[in-house]
């Protein structure tokens, strides 16, 4: 080995620089900086060139060896080992910098391994500790040289001097007799300056057509924002409001900057704004009365602000203006009602559309009905009944496949394997009133596998799977879990050994019907358990208090998204927003030193509202005089509006009210909107039993999925068949899924789909009544609006989902109508919409959801009031 020569290359530098500098003015507008990376075997050095700024100069080399070159980065092949002095000169007309480094090829290199160099940050941002890291990815602390940009520094608690890039390299010497090693590693270490690069979010505000949220997407919370609207106004802040006096289409300009030493930055972004009036026409209608169907609630569903609406119904009425409207029409037929919308703000806005709406008596007519095997050993032989009690006022009618299949209360069938369709036609003649019901549903016919699965809280590669629920008399299972057949029970326990996605198939087949056999799969993700709740500080409602659900261990970690550029690696953080609005919050949760377990669960509310939510409990102690009970805290600001489901109204937060008959059901609907806190407004309603002619000591119950709840998950109406009311006894639910409630008509939220066993137990020790009932409820992945389609239902998809980029809805060949989509988030706001054309056959369109933020959203699909709702997760 040759020895390290040390070279002054000082006066020759001095030569360099006064030739190269010569009648040239040095500008800060030009900073000369260059890093290099040696292969010493090869005698090559490649020359990284971060002088500043990148681009529009000229660039002059001299290797030292009396070569040169003008690439920005070149790469350079040495002929002898050697010490060298490489310059570089950046240069313009108006500007030039230069700078001389060393590079040193005289000596061996790399003698032993270095993997790493680590920093480790102290008291502050620009204060570290450095140390290297051997081949076994130990950190040492043996002394050696350590430079910054070739300056000299201690590697223990060096305070560097300003915000930027550094070449940070290691150099240790080694010398064994009459040899010299150099061991060099060299690793670009970078403190982040100020980026005032940024963007905004024009959002239009809700309730008027001229007011504007402006929102910038930086998330660095030390900048400083100005906005300037276009119409001699300024604003600041990260998020600004700002309310128009006129139309017109305005500039606005966001200034994002901060004057810091060291570290400042400041840019500018303009947008083109159109404000505008609107006047879209929609509307939507519903019966809140199932007693009096000729009553219809109109609501305006134009989203429209600063406009009238002018009501037609089409029965020869006087029109009528105003929004929520309610009419009653005098006879069942069908109407053609239109909404006619103006703007207040431009008198040359207008619109009108109009519906045809069928009024029909309902009034207890339904054409439900199940199915069961008429015998124990035959899985073709099936048994079709109504839902309802027998009626002597009903004829029934049975079709199957279009075919006639009877006209009595109950059929018995021997049908061959495969899908059937089964409708049954109800018509009830009562008090010169005619109502007819059809229900048509799907029907496998022999052998069905089905499963769903629970996956353990406190192990997230543990799974409980539920085969019972598949379909045929007498079956054998087969469980494949991804490795071949690994069980042959209905209800076995899986635990995996990695993480990731899993298929998991069951097969079965009848022990009496060789014939019988079938096979369901479904993907699986194993990975942690992500879920959490949140309250509403009292003293301060812009003040969250989130409630996690997830794993609780050492060895979980958890990082918070609040939606504002915000986060928190606490396991149940609290955090202030700084503005009013909507938010999507997400949790992350995963468990260090285990791949499989990872997980993410988002969910969007409404910021800054006093607990913002419609809800009610009744006291029916005096029932029919029943006591509805608000639950909403709300503030001395906060309306209500009862709607109780029979003609009557209140704006009391305690009403109560008097129903004109027992033995009735109605539906209540509490809404209630704060005058200040323009943001908060809600809607609840649930459906009230008046004195049913039931028995007194039955667990039996009924439930209803709720197609006007939008939130995360699926929420279920759950109503006891029980004449006790609330005071006379106990009642506890059991949901299936873990939770359970000692309300008497309790509302349960389902977050995942499947099948769950829900059992109820009634206690009344006056009558000695003790009883518990239980059965099986099935959770959907999407749900059919009151008016719905079930025909259209049974042939949408939308996929895939989770959605990331792009989002494919599907019609199937069975529906050939033309239809209207949207896609609507937590707050419902419709984020998306189009149409597809009526065609035969089977129908795709591909739509872009990039543009969504991460969140819960509702794919609706229909036409005419009729819609289909499924929910998508981004």
């Amino acid at each position: 080995m040759k020895k390290l020569v040390q070279k002054n290359f000082f006066i020759a530098l001095f030569f360099v620089l006064s030739a190269t500098l010569y009648s040239h003015t040095i500008s800060a507008q030009c900073a000369a900086s260059f890093t290099f990376t040696q292969d010493i075997n090869a005698k090559k050095v490649t020359f990284y060139n971060s002088s500043t700024p990148t681009t529009g100069k000229f660039y002059y080399w001299r290797f030292g060896d009396n070569t040169n070159s003008s690439v920005k980065n070149p790469t350079h092949t040495y002929a002898a080992n050697a010490n060298y002095t490489v310059c570089l000169i950046v240069y313009d007309s108006l500007c030039m910098d230069s700078i001389c480094r060393s590079v040193d090829l005289s000596f061996y290199w790399n003698c032993f391994q270095i993997t790493d160099l680590r920093s480790y940050q102290l008291s502050d941002s620009m204060t570290f500790d450095f140390r290297y890291h051997d081949y076994a990815g130990v950190p040492q602390f043996t002394p050696g040289v350590w430079t910054y940009n070739d300056t000299v520094f201690g590697y223990y608690g060096f305070h560097f001097p300003h915000k930027g890039v550094y070449n940070i390299c290691y150099t240790k010497k080694t010398i064994t007799g009459a040899d010299t090693c150099i061991t060099r590693y060299c690793k670009n270490f970078s403190i982040p300056k100020a980026n005032c690069i940024s963007n905004f979010n024009i959002i239009k505000q809700p309730s008027n057509a001229l007011g504007r949220y402006y929102q910038s997407l930086n998330v660095d919370t030390t900048l400083s924002y100005t906005w300037t609207y276009g119409d001699s106004t300024t604003g600041t802040g990260k998020t600004a409001f700002h309310l128009y006096s006129k139309p017109g289409i305005y500039t606005v300009c966001l200034k994002t900057n901060k004057y810091v030493i060291n570290d400042s930055c400041e840019t500018i972004i303009c947008k083109q704004d159109t404000v505008s009036a609107s006047c879209v026409a929609n509307f939507t209608y519903n019966i809140p009365n199932i007693n009096n169907p000729r009553g219809i609630n109109f609501v305006y569903s134009g989203g429209s602000a600063n406009v009238t609406i002018s009501w037609n119904f089409g029965d020869g009425t006087v029109p009528q203006l105003g929004t929520p409207k309610q009419h009653f029409f005098p006879y069942f037929t069908t109407y053609t009602v239109c909404a006619t919308v103006k703007s207040l703000i431009d008198t040359t806005c207008t619109n009108t559309i109009c519906k045809n709406i069928t009024i029909r008596d309902t009034t207890g007519c339904g054409a439900y009905f199940n199915q069961e095997f008429a015998d124990t050993i035959h899985n073709t032989r099936l048994r079709f009944f109504p839902q309802l009690t027998f009626d002597s006022l009903y004829r029934y009618q049975w079709k199957i496949d279009d075919t006639l299949a009877g006209n009595t209360f109950a059929i018995i069938k021997d049908l061959s394997y495969g899908n059937h369709i089964v409708c049954l036609k109800a018509t009830r003649v009562r008090n010169n009133d005619t109502c007819v019901a059809q229900v048509c549903d799907t029907i496998h016919v022999g052998c069905q596998a089905y499963f769903y699965f629970n996956q353990d809280n406190t192990q997230p590669n543990k799974f409980s799977f539920n085969g019972s629920f598949s379909h045929g008399l007498k079956l054998n299972y087969a469980w494949d879990f991804g490795s071949g057949i690994e069980s042959n029970a209905a209800n076995p326990i899986k635990i995996f050994s990695t993480g990731g996605n899993k298929n998991v198939c069951l097969r079965v087949w009848s022990s009496v019907d060789t014939n019988c056999q079938s096979v369901y799969c479904k993907t699986l993700t194993v990975g942690c358990y992500s879920h959490f709740t949140k309250q509403v500080d009292p003293t301060n409602p812009m003040r969250l208090i989130f409630k996690n659900q997830s794993i609780h261990d050492t060895i979980t970690t958890y990082l918070w998204d609040f939606g504002d550029g915000q986060g928190s690696t606490a396991f149940e953080p609290t955090h202030t927003y700084a503005n009013i609005g909507f938010n999507t919050v997400c949790l992350t949760t995963y468990r260090n030193g285990s791949p499989y377990c990872i997980q993410t669960f988002c969910d969007s509310f409404l910021v800054g509202s006093p607990a913002c939510v419609a809800y009610f409990a009744v006291d029916y102690t005096a029932s029919p005089s029943l006591h509805f009970l608000s639950s909403t805290p709300g503030s001395a600001n906060m309306l209500y509006n009862w709607s109780f489901g029979d003609g009557g109204t209140s704006l009391s937060k305690y009403p109560f009210h008097t129903y004109p008959s027992a033995d009735s059901v109605y539906r209540v609907c509490l809404s209630i909107r704060d005058t200040v806190q323009t943001l908060c407004a809600d809607t609840y309603c649930r459906l009230v039993y008046i004195n049913r002619n039931t028995d007194y000591c039955t667990g039996k119950f009924n439930q209803s999925l709720d197609s006007l709840y939008m939130g995360a998950g699926f929420r279920f109406i759950f109503n006891p068949l029980t004449a006790y009311n609330f005071s006379t006894a106990q009642y506890l639910w059991s949901f299936g899924d873990g939770d359970s409630s000692t309300l008497r008509n309790p509302m349960h939220i389902y977050n995942a789909i499947g099948n769950y066993t829900v059992c109820l137990s009634i206690l009344n020790t006056t009558n000695q009544c003790a009883i518990t009932d239980c059965k099986l409820i099935h959770v959907p992945d999407s749900i059919i609006s009151s008016t719905g389609n079930a025909l259209l239902a049974q042939s949408f998809k939308a996929y895939p989902n989770p959605v990331s980029d792009e989002l494919t809805l599907e019609i199937g060949e069975q529906f050939s109508k033309a239809l209207n989509y949207s896609i609507i988030d937590m707050q419902g706001r419709e984020m998306a919409q189009g149409s597809i054309p009526a065609q035969t056959g089977s129908r795709k369109t591909t739509l872009s959801v990039q543009h969504l933020p991460k969140g819960v959203y509702i794919v609706r699909v229909g036409s005419e009031g009729a819609y289909y709702y499924h929910k998508l997760l981004k």
